[in-house]
């Protein structure tokens, strides 16, 4: 399983070498008729995507926003009920997450991957194509990725024009800067800059896709290794920058 991190190859290895999982292969009716009703939604979706990109992201964000907070008024209600009550809301969320959002999700991601793939192809002759071809598709608008990368990158300058937060991070490991963080005790400044940061993108963490994985907002020791290394950049190697030049 080389197409997925280590952390994801080896859970499910673990699961397909137990005694007690059952594997079914091959293709029936069923399963066809299942394949040609979803390929009838997300084909058009596609087109509709490449033709429409704005409308369609637009009408994927707002689905997605109500999802979220469908599912946070889940936790919130379940919340009160103990642990057996999240862990349900969970199961319920994981199960028709996928059959709801799926067929919306995939027709972006297919619209996004195709150009994706074509950019790939026409850059394979030039020297350095596959980094000018990530640099030219980060730095466009609504990249996700981008967009967190500079929120962190406004924190860590932040951190630089207090003095005390910036001796602080340059003087303290990562983890006892997430510890401090957690128990609000960063200097002033830092801690309203990392807060401000946690308060949009808190939900994500390192291997992410890992519902077991801690986010950030529970173990943010990452996030800070990140903002101390970010705290040192300046000149023409800042974020900012880079997505600057992506843009020319």
């Amino acid at each position: 399983m080389t197409g997925i991190d280590p952390a994801s190859a080896m859970a499910i290895e673990e699961l397909i070498e137990e005694d007690e999982l059952e594997i079914n292969s091959g293709v029936g009716p069923f399963f066809l008729i299942r394949l040609v009703s979803l390929y009838s939604l997300i084909m058009p979706r596609i087109i509709m995507s490449v033709l429409f990109p704005t409308w369609m992201r637009d009408r994927l964000y707002r689905r997605t926003e109500k999802i979220v907070e469908s599912v946070e008024e889940k936790v919130s209600n379940a919340n009160a009920s103990g642990l057996s009550a999240l862990v349900d809301v969970q199961i319920d969320v994981l199960q028709s997450s996928f059959r709801t959002m799926m067929p919306h999700i995939l027709p972006r991601i297919g619209a996004g991957l195709a150009p994706l793939a074509i950019l790939g192809k026409l850059s394979a002759h030039l020297p350095n194509g596959k980094d000018l071809v990530l640099t030219i598709t980060r730095a466009l608008p609504h990249n996700i990725t981008t967009e967190m990368d500079l929120k962190l990158w406004s924190a860590a300058k932040v951190i630089q024009s207090d003095y005390k937060s910036l001796h602080h991070f340059k003087s303290t490991d990562a983890d006892r800067l997430a510890l401090e963080y957690l128990h609000g005790e960063l200097p002033d400044v830092a801690q309203d800059a990392v807060s401000l940061f946690m308060s949009e993108y808190g939900m994500r963490g390192l291997y992410e896709i890992d519902f077991g994985r801690p986010r950030w907002r529970e173990d943010p020791a990452p996030l800070m290794n990140t903002l101390k290394s970010y705290v040192e950049i300046n000149g023409d190697h800042a974020p900012d920058k880079v997505f600057a030049n992506g843009e020319k």
